[in-house]
């Protein structure tokens, strides 16, 4: 009669044990999967992930072939500044085109 009453009591406690520990074990290995995968797109992200950009890349290189020499002056202007083709020529390149 005791040991009919010891097992339910111990498999309580080690299903218990197992409820209360198991969430920690499974947010260290969500964690640790989480990194890892940072990690990983960080150093292989080039060659895995890189192909997003490669088609505004090639649409950048065809947009400056299809300048014509006007545009294009303007264009490396624009880079002459030093910020960027965004922004308007420095004074000093406004001078030399007049």
């Amino acid at each position: 009669m005791n040991l009919r009453i010891v097992k339910p009591i111990a498999a309580g406690v080690l299903l218990g044990a197992a409820v209360f520990f198991i969430p920690f074990f499974v947010l260290r290995v969500a964690a640790f999967l989480l990194i890892l995968g940072m990690v990983l797109r960080l150093f292989a992200g080039r060659r895995r992930f890189g192909s997003r950009f490669a088609d505004r890349r090639i649409a950048f290189a065809d947009h400056i072939r299809n300048m014509n020499e006007e545009e294009y002056s303007r264009f490396k202007a624009g880079f002459a500044s030093g910020c960027g083709p965004g922004f308007p020529p420095s004074s000093s390149t406004d001078k030399k085109d007049k």
